[in-house]
C-alpha cells in the first residue's frame, strides 16, 4: 500500500526547474507542483516538457499571482497544449468571486483546483461549479471532512498535511493519506527533500510512491544519532 508524492519546485528560473527535474525523475515522480509566476511559467513548462516529455504533468501553483481572471486564462491558454494537471490558486476567489471561477473552467481546458481549509467553502466551489479538484489540508479531521465533502460530489483531491516536515510528520501524513480513498493526486508532503528525516529510513519515494509503513504505531523509528547530531539545546 503506498501513497502517491508530487516534486515541489520553487525555483525562480526555468533552466534550474529543468535540472532539478531530473533528480525527482530518478524517483520516479510523474508529477511536478510549480510555484508559478506569470512571466516565466509558459517559458518553463515548455523546458520541462521537452526535457521531461509529454506524459509529464505539472500542477501550476502561483499563490495568486497571476492576479486576475484574464492574466490566468491568457496563460492558461498558452499553456493548453502542455500536459497541465491543474492551476491551483491562479488568481483570488475572494477579490472575484466564485462566479469567475466558473467562467474560467467555460473558457478553458485546464482544470482549476483551489486551495481550502474550510468545509463550507468547499462546498460552496462544488455548489457553483467553480472547481475541477481541490487540494484540502488542516488538522487531520478537517482534512477528511474537505475530503469527504469533494468525495461525495465526485471531485479527487490532493493533500497538504504537513509539507515540509521531517519524518515524523511525515509518516503521520503518509497514514492520513493512505484513509482518505478519493486522495488520488500526488501530494507534496516533503519530508525526504531534508537533509536528514530524523528518522531510520527516510520513506523516501520509489516510483514515485512512498509505502505507508505497517509497524506499530506510526511505523517509524527514531534515528536517535542523527537527532543528537541536530540537536541545538
Amino acid at each position: 500500500m503506498g501513497r502517491g508524492a508530487g516534486w515541489l519546485l520553487v525555483l525562480s528560473d526555468g533552466a534550474s526547474r529543468v535540472c532539478c527535474r531530473g533528480r525527482g525523475s530518478k524517483l520516479g515522480f510523474k508529477t511536478h507542483k510549480l510555484k508559478a509566476r506569470p512571466w516565466n511559467i509558459v517559458e518553463t513548462v515548455e523546458l520541462m516538457t521537452r526535457a521531461a516529455g509529454d506524459d509529464y504533468e505539472i500542477i501550476v501553483d502561483p499563490n495568486f499571482t497571476f492576479e486576475t481572471p484574464e492574466q490566468s486564462l491568457r496563460l492558461a491558454h498558452q499553456l493548453e497544449r502542455y500536459n497541465i494537471q491543474a492551476f491551483e490558486d491562479s488568481f483570488s476567489y475572494e477579490t472575484y468571486g466564485w462566479d469567475s471561477y466558473r467562467e474560467f473552467r467555460s473558457q478553458t481546458s485546464i482544470p482549476l483546483a483551489p486551495h481550502l481549509y474550510d468545509p463550507k467553502k468547499v462546498l460552496t466551489a462544488i455548489k457553483e461549479e467553480a472547481a475541477d479538484m481541490f487540494n484540502v489540508g488542516g488538522s487531520p479531521r478537517l482534512t477528511q471532512q474537505n475530503a469527504g465533502i469533494a468525495d461525495a460530489a465526485g471531485f479527487p483531491v490532493w493533500l497538504q498535511v504537513v509539507g515540509l516536515g521531517l519524518g515524523v510528520s511525515g509518516a503521520f501524513a503518509t497514514h492520513v493519506h493512505a484513509v482518505i480513498q478519493n486522495a488520488s493526486i500526488p501530494s507534496d508532503s516533503l519530508h525526504y527533500m531534508r537533509e536528514n528525516s530524523l528518522i531510520h529510513s527516510a520513506l523516501t519515494p520509489k516510483d514515485g510512491v512512498v509505502k505507508v509503513p505497517m509497524e506499530p504505531g506510526l511505523g517509524i523509528e527514531l534515528d536517535m544519532k542523527a537527532v543528537e547530531h541536530y540537536r541545538v539545546g
